[in-house]
């Protein structure tokens, strides 16, 4: 729930959310742009303070707060994980570049000497923040973009009908249907389950087997009801479609656009410079 609270709209009167949503998709293509052009861990580091710049000025950091305890579990569980794979496949580090040296049972053919490089911790860091920072910057967009903004940009953009409104209902009922697990699961411990005992993998299956059923269930009623409401309005008969919201550029888009733009010139810079930095 945490999670997806992220990628829900907040209405809120702040400069963030103001912002047409052309000038903070450009924003957010040029973010994540930056964070492609370089493997490097000093590079990606750069994107941070225009992220977190744009999240205080979004007021977002407690809607953000619940995903974050999210991805730093991941990062407790990839960032090991990532760095002890790396080690083994790498090709063989100097005796300094090593920071932890362990030696497994003898006998054990398949994983031998275990062993995690300075290069190996660098590696994974850096492909853990790029991950998390283009989370953060796709939640940053949703979160300040209502989903007429967002249907309104792509008939901008020239996208079917069709697939304007799929995406428009994805991102509505996402969270939506978190919400109904969430009463499900209520429901069903309310009706004598427990899913807190027993070793993990019984607790993960109490926990997620019992909600299959049910949460399916829901879904197939939600959009037969979905189906039927947009025949009974004759959704798609009409191939022209109006705007109830239309974007209009202002001074503070315009300032945005140039921003955008100024930054991916030096990420092409960084591209131009790969072999020499």
């Amino acid at each position: 729930m945490g999670a997806l609270a992220a990628f829900r709209y907040r209405e809120r009167d702040t400069l963030l959310h103001r912002l047409d949503p052309r000038a903070k998709l450009l924003l957010s293509i040029s973010l994540i742009l930056f964070l492609w052009i370089r493997a490097d861990l000093e590079v990606i580091l750069l994107a941070g303070p225009p992220l977190i710049l744009l999240i205080a000025v979004g007021r977002l950091w407690g809607d953000l707060r619940g995903s974050l305890r999210v991805y730093l579990i991941l990062g407790l569980i990839l960032l090991p994980l990532n760095s002890l794979l790396y080690s083994i496949y790498a090709p063989t580090p100097d005796e300094n570049s090593v920071i932890f040296l362990t030696i497994t049972q003898k006998g054990t053919p398949i994983l031998g000497e275990l062993f995690i490089t300075r290069q190996a911790v660098e590696f994974s860091l850096t492909i853990y923040l790029r991950l998390i920072f283009m989370l953060l910057t796709v939640s940053t967009f949703i979160i300040t973009t209502s989903l007429d903004e967002i249907q309104a940009l792509l008939f901008k953009l020239h996208f079917p009908y069709f697939f304007v409104l799929t995406m428009g209902f994805a991102f509505r009922f996402m969270p939506t249907l978190a919400e109904e697990a969430q009463r499900i699961r209520e429901a069903q411990m309310v009706r004598g389950l427990d899913p807190n005992t027993g070793g993990f993998l019984r607790r993960y299956w109490k926990a997620v087997v019992p909600l299959v059923m049910p949460l399916l269930v829901s879904v197939l009623r939600r959009s037969v009801m979905f189906a039927e409401a947009l025949e009974v309005r004759a959704t798609f008969v009409q191939p022209r479609r109006t705007l109830m919201v239309k974007p209009v550029f202002k001074k503070a888009d315009v300032a945005v656009v140039s921003t955008s733009l100024a930054f991916l010139g030096v990420s092409f810079v960084f591209l131009l410079l790969r072999p020499i930095l």
